[in-house]
């Protein structure tokens, strides 16, 4: 028969793997949307993740977001992703530090996902 200490360390288990699960499940959806951007654009000053984007229009050139802070000082040290000039969404679940900014391409628009 189980002792009262091997079931309170049994539940306390429990309780764990919950609370992990649920920190798991957070991370997976994204809070916050920026929508219709058509112009380079600071989303985000601060750290997080970008969770999806979905091109809406598809323009002629290809477009990117980067983890900065500013539309300055952009550059190949600090791309996140390049979004192709085509209509659809795109799955990246990626960490961000410094802010998040997007550059679209060439009459491209699209909307982003991400805490």
């Amino acid at each position: 028969m189980a002792s009262t200490d091997d079931l309170l360390t049994a539940l306390k288990n429990v309780v764990i793997a919950l609370n992990n699960a649920n920190q798991f499940y957070k991370q997976g959806y994204s809070q916050k949307s920026f929508l219709g951007m058509s112009a380079s654009t600071v989303i985000s000053t601060a750290g997080g993740r970008v969770y999806s984007i979905n091109v809406t229009t598809a323009g002629t050139t290809s477009g990117a977001i980067y983890d900065n802070n500013t539309t300055t000082g952009i550059g190949a040290s600090n791309l996140i992703a390049v979004i192709p000039n085509s209509v659809g969404e795109i799955n990246i679940n990626w960490p961000f530090f410094n802010g998040l900014v997007y550059v679209p391409g060439s009459g491209q628009v699209a909307s982003i996902s991400y805490t």
